[in-house]
C-alpha cells in the first residue's frame, strides 16, 4: 500500500495531477485546492490513500496535510459517502471549515460538494459529530494564528463555554473560527457568536 509519494508535477488536470517520482507518473485525485495551487515542474509531496474499486485499477487519493488525509478516511466511514463524494466535500472548504461545519450542523457548507444533496450533509453530520474530536482540535489548532493562540479571549470564551456544558473540543473548533474571523472581539461577543454556531 502507498502512503507518501514525492516527485516533480508533470500534468495538472480537473481533478487529478500526474506526479513523476523517478521517471514512473502517479495519477493521483486531489482536492480542488491542490489544482489550484500547483503547476507543471513543481516538486510537491503528497499523502496517499488507496482505494481497490472492484473490476477497477487502484486509485490513489492526494493529501497535503495529516489532518486532510483523516477526514477523508472519517467520511468514508459515512453511509452513502465513497472516496469520490468525500474527496468532493475536501475540495468546498478546508478542513478546520469542514469539521467547524460538522459539530455547528452546518449541512449547507457540506453539500456545495459535487453530487452531495442536503440527505448525504446531514448524515456526515449525524455519524462523524461525535467522532470528530481529534481531527478537529489538531486541525483547529493548526488553524489558529499567533495572534488568536496568545489571546487571553480565546482560553477564557472556551473555558466559559465548557462551563455551560459543551465539550471542549467543540468549544475549542468553534471559539478558534470565531476568533479567527474577529480577533479584536470582546469575550462575551465571541461567547455569544459561539453559542449561535452551536444552535
Amino acid at each position: 500500500m502507498i502512503a507518501k509519494l514525492t516527485g516533480i508535477i508533470d500534468s495538472v488536470f480537473e481533478s487529478k495531477i500526474i506526479l513523476d517520482v523517478s521517471g514512473v507518473g502517479y495519477e493521483i485525485t486531489v482536492p480542488t485546492p491542490v489544482i489550484e495551487s500547483v503547476r507543471s515542474g513543481d516538486n510537491a509531496s503528497f499523502l496517499i490513500a488507496e482505494t481497490m474499486p472492484q473490476d477497477s485499477a487502484p486509485v490513489l487519493y492526494g493529501f497535503s496535510t495529516r489532518h486532510e488525509k483523516e477526514l477523508f478516511h472519517l467520511l468514508t466511514t459515512v453511509q452513502g459517502v465513497g472516496p469520490k463524494a468525500s474527496m468532493a466535500i475536501l475540495s468546498v472548504a478546508s478542513v478546520e471549515k469542514l469539521v467547524g461545519a460538522v459539530i455547528s450542523g452546518d449541512t449547507a457548507l457540506i453539500s456545495r460538494a459535487s453530487g452531495v444533496g442536503q440527505k448525504t450533509a446531514a448524515r456526515v453530520v449525524s455519524e462523524l459529530k461525535d467522532k470528530i474530536g481529534k481531527v478537529g482540535v489538531d486541525a483547529a489548532v493548526d488553524g489558529i494564528s499567533a495572534e488568536v493562540k496568545s489571546n487571553p479571549t480565546t482560553a477564557d470564551a472556551i473555558s466559559a463555554l465548557v462551563n455551560l456544558g459543551y465539550p471542549k473540543t467543540e468549544a475549542g473548533v468553534i471559539v478558534s473560527q470565531v476568533m479567527n474571523a474577529e480577533p479584536s472581539l470582546a469575550v462575551g461577543e465571541v461567547i455569544r457568536k459561539s453559542l449561535a454556531k452551536f444552535t
